[in-house]
């Protein structure tokens, strides 16, 4: 009877409140199968699971399902368009939930849920697909842009986080990606360039190339069959024109790889200011190269130079010169030295007299600030052993 009941809110505290479950010690799985055929207390159910993460991948997959089935109740009705409330929901949880997979990608397909598609095929690393939604289904080619540049900044980082190119609440390390300028040319730190440079240039996922062979497959197809594309084939060469320009010299878009899948039929003219803006951006890098390494053959021998006449200074001891630590002197009566240290001012002391390396015990003197810019390049031991 209760189930019965027309008002989901009075049932469903008999089996989500703490009341209901000391007298219902049932398992989810056990609840799930007594709510069969009630589907929206089967939905709040799964939800109040999935609020207080006791829900198990597979309970996941089952509220995905249920979703998707009430959006396609939703958008039957006459006046349903757009984001529906159950669908906003969907799109939600398909951002944050774990345990889904590509199950749902043909249902969300059927029924156009584009938006949904993308995000669940980014977080199955579907990217050209993605993409593909992106472009070609949504027509929105600045957001696949910036769906590029989100997945680039998160591979230069090795970030692990997921991430939503229709998120109101982006995480902080993708803000800046969203909403900074462009980057074309060479990775402007180590770590990108390391992050470009490790393997082969097939095992990386290299977004722009992907976003580049989608347009250029739309250009050639919205002339064949144009009532399959929201553009014409013109909007897509200009597209495409503009994400050259935009990443032209990127290590994603190598002018040798991009000359050789561009058009046939395409003038030299019309690519002329591409090939323009990466001759000057290859020859940048390669005099920004030399550059540094003539500086740092430069900073070497300076360095070496410096190192070298630092190691010729010598100190004189005599046989009455005496540690000022301990008032005896540095060679005994056999004429047998002991070890001592150095300080840049000629003060010696003991080996064993010594407090600390860089403080001269006479005078109190700290030299650990006043060392060589060039020790101080040649590393803590060198610096140690000037003293």
């Amino acid at each position: 009877q209760i189930l019965q009941s027309s008002e989901p809110a009075a049932v469903l505290p008999v089996f989500t409140g703490n009341r209901g479950r000391e007298a219902l010690p049932l398992q989810p799985d056990e609840v799930l199968q007594l709510l069969e055929g009630h589907p929206p207390l089967l939905l709040a159910f799964l939800e109040d699971l999935v609020e207080k993460k006791e829900a198990e991948p597979r309970h996941c997959a089952q509220l995905g399902s249920a979703y998707v089935a009430k959006v396609e109740e939703e958008l039957a009705l006459p006046a349903a368009k757009g984001m529906t409330p159950t669908r906003t929901k969907l799109l939600r949880f398909i951002e944050d939930a774990e345990g889904l997979n590509s199950e749902l990608l043909p249902r969300l397909e059927a029924l156009q849920l584009h938006e949904e598609r993308v995000v669940l095929c980014s977080r199955e690393n579907k990217h050209y697909e993605a993409l593909q939604i992106l472009s070609i289904d949504l027509n929105d080619l600045s957001r696949a842009e910036i769906y590029c540049r989100l997945l680039m900044a998160r591979e230069a980082q090795r970030i692990q986080e997921k991430f939503s190119v229709f998120s109101a609440d982006l995480p902080g390390w993708a803000r800046g990606v969203v909403f900074g300028p462009k980057k074309s040319g060479a990775p402007e730190n180590q770590q990108d360039a390391a992050s470009a440079a490790a393997g082969e240039p097939s095992a990386r996922t290299r977004p722009l190339m992907l976003f580049l062979r989608i347009l250029l497959d739309a250009h050639k197809w919205a002339t064949e069959r144009p009532e399959e594309y929201k553009k014409v084939s013109a909007e897509y060469r200009e597209a495409i024109l503009a994400l050259l320009m935009g990443y032209a010299g990127h290590t994603d878009l190598p002018p040798n790889e991009v000359l050789g899948i561009l058009p046939a039929n395409w003038t030299l003219e019309g690519v002329a200011d591409y090939l323009s803006k990466c001759a000057r951006i290859c020859l940048h890098q390669q005099r920004a190269s030399m550059l540094e390494e003539n500086l740092s053959s430069m900073a070497y021998l300076k360095t070496f130079s410096a190192w070298t006449k630092e190691r010729m200074r010598k100190v004189n001891i005599t046989v009455d010169r005496c540690c000022p630590v301990c008032n005896k002197r540095f060679v005994d009566k056999d004429n047998v030295g002991k070890a001592f240290v150095a300080y840049p001012n000629e003060t010696c002391v003991h080996f064993t007299c010594k407090e600390h390396p860089s403080i001269c015990p006479k005078t109190g003197k700290n030299f650990s600030d006043n060392l060589s810019v060039y020790c101080q390049a040649l590393g803590a031991d060198a610096a140690t052993e000037e003293l």
